[in-house]
């Protein structure tokens, strides 16, 4: 769709000015064989962002759930109470034992949380029903950058 890939598995983030930014890092995208042989040169083979792009803002956050039951996309906002729950298992920690670190790690995810809208994103993976896909996530996307509440 013409998109700029920032980020590959891993999103690296940090708080700026109060709000959570994206650090692009240059990357190579690794597509698995069946992807690779669909998308070809459609993929980008690296990620034309500089690391001195700058920081990006997060406009929002989807979490990928993948479905074998054959049901088509569905895509759900996670409530703001129920956020932090859903981010945390994503997140990574590197020293638990650091009492300060932890602390500052876990206000930064809940600032991330409240600031953020996160959204379930539950599909088949099927390259074949993609489109369906990325279509369902520009329209949720369209919805949450116009303030109007999706459930």
């Amino acid at each position: 769709m013409g998109w700029t890939q920032v980020a590959d598995d891993q999103v690296v983030w940090q708080l700026h000015d109060g709000r959570p930014k994206v650090q692009p890092l240059p990357f190579k995208p690794r597509l698995r064989p069946l992807s690779h042989a669909r998308l070809g040169d459609k993929a980008s083979p690296r990620s034309p962002w500089p690391t001195s792009q700058g920081l990006i803002p997060m406009a929002a956050i989807y979490l990928l759930e993948q479905r074998t039951d054959g049901a088509p996309v569905s895509i759900s906002r996670v409530a703001p109470a129920q956020a932090f729950s859903a981010l945390l298992p994503h997140a990574h920690c590197f020293d638990l034992s650091d009492v300060d670190a932890t602390r500052v790690f876990t206000d930064d995810y809940l600032t991330l949380a409240s600031e953020v809208p996160v959204f379930k994103v539950r599909y088949a993976p099927d390259l074949d029903r993609l489109p369906e896909l990325l279509h369902t996530i520009v329209s949720a996307a369209d919805i949450a950058s116009g303030d109007a509440l999706f459930v």
